[in-house]
């Protein structure tokens, strides 16, 4: 199976990777309690710098100041799995494990910048809702950001997972980093 994110946010991150994926444990795609692994792939990560300015931020690609819309690579490194569950396609939670991601991305605000060129990203919920999260912390362990308000579409006959419009939360830790 492949797993494809657009996560269109209004903090002004989007992903948009494409990973394979197969089912686990050998059940079929009917069967109501369906465990879905992903693992490494590439992708496209779409930045929207044009909702950062007022707060300060800037997106720089690397290097390059990022204006407007641009859309970049993701890698998601074959350093691990990340577990959900679909009954019949339907996505109910993520379940464990993580997903290593590379980006050509930095944050900067003034002088400082905080690289999202490594990320991990590790099922969570929302802790004002409960709803499905995921946490992306760097390789410090430092939890940056959260993806929250995940749309899911699941279909099991293309065994795509598509996650739209997420909401990105930005951490205390980013603040501090």
């Amino acid at each position: 199976m492949r797993i494809s994110l657009l996560l269109l946010a209004a903090a002004g991150l989007a992903l948009s990777p494409t990973c394979p994926a197969a089912q686990s444990g050998g059940a079929s795609i009917a069967d109501t309690t369906e465990i879905w692994s992903t693992w490494s792939g590439a992708g496209r990560m779409e930045l929207r710098a044009d909702y950062l300015p007022g707060y300060g931020l800037e997106i720089l690609v690397d290097g390059r100041a990022a204006d407007d819309r641009t859309s970049n690579t993701l890698a998601i490194r074959d350093l691990g799995s990340l577990s959900f569950h679909a009954v019949g396609g339907q996505f109910q939670d993520f379940i464990d494990g993580r997903l290593d991601l590379v980006t050509n991305v930095v944050l900067a605000h003034g002088d400082r910048r905080v690289s999202l060129e490594q990320l991990v990203a590790t099922p969570g919920h929302d802790p004002r809702n409960g709803h499905p999260a995921l946490l992306l912390t760097d390789p410090q362990g430092r939890h940056l950001l959260t993806l929250t308000h995940l749309h899911i579409i699941a279909d099991a006959k293309t065994e795509v997972l598509t996650i739209h419009n997420a909401e990105v939360l930005a951490m205390p830790a980013l603040a501090r980093a």
